[in-house]
């Protein structure tokens, strides 16, 4: 999803939420200059 706010462009990028996710989410970090790592705990 892409928006812009404040003359800037903003990319939302979704990662796996399995297990193991680190190889996804790496690959994910490498394209972006920052990132905000949001965690839901909540157990159903």
């Amino acid at each position: 999803m892409q928006f812009d706010y404040n003359n800037h462009v903003i990319n939302l990028l979704d990662t796996p939420g399995h297990e193991d996710f680190s190889e996804d989410t790496y690959r994910t970090l490498t394209a972006v200059d920052s990132a905000l790592m949001v965690i839901d705990v909540a157990k159903v």
